[in-house]
């Protein structure tokens, strides 16, 4: 599996979730995740130890398609800044980190 870079924006206060489709580098076709676990999270820096964990969900695994999401109830105690957030798969023998970037945390202007 090769390891891939995208950039997230979360704003505060507001529900944010982001589907990502994964490959198999082998085959070229849709990650078979059927094996795997699959775990996200994101911290403000890489060291850190405090984390967010974000909420995983994978319909049909076969698909290959993951989506993390995070409540607004979560987003709204996240200071706005700049962190770092990766998606790892882990089937028991191989765990690898496949999706890795920044997440940009913008505080909402309009608030209800």
């Amino acid at each position: 599996m090769a390891l891939f870079t995208t950039n997230l924006i979360i704003n505060t206060g507001t529900d944010f979730e982001q589907t990502f489709t994964l490959e198999d580098n082998d085959t070229g076709g849709r990650l078979d995740l059927t094996t795997y676990s699959v775990c996200s999270k994101l911290k403000k820096n890489p060291g850190s130890l405090n984390a967010t964990d974000f909420s995983i969900t994978v319909a049909n695994p076969s698909s290959g398609e993951v989506k993390i999401s995070l409540a607004s109830t979560i987003t709204s105690t996240i200071s706005a800044g700049r962190y770092y957030y990766d998606i790892v798969v882990d089937n028991g023998t191989r765990s690898e980190r496949i999706i890795e970037g920044t997440a940009l945390v913008k505080l909402s202007v309009t608030r209800p």
